[in-house]
């Protein structure tokens, strides 16, 4: 994972790592939360959810783009 600039490089290694894990915490989060288990969300929404929150919020605010 590299900075530069305005643009944060990630490999590819560490975004499928991030994405395996992103999606074990949302299968874990909707095993947990009734809501999510009630409704059907799927894991890959919620932890997409998850996953944009932190990161897409920055970006927007702080034109840092992700590579």
């Amino acid at each position: 994972m590299e900075f530069d600039g305005s643009i944060l490089r990630i490999d590819s290694f560490i975004a499928v790592t991030i994405g395996i894990i992103v999606l074990f915490v949302a299968k874990r989060l909707n095993d947990n939360i009734g809501f999510l288990r009630e409704y059907g969300i799927p894991e890959p929404v919620t932890g997409g959810l998850l996953f944009s929150i932190p990161f897409g919020r920055p970006s927007a605010w702080w034109a840092v783009r992700c590579r």
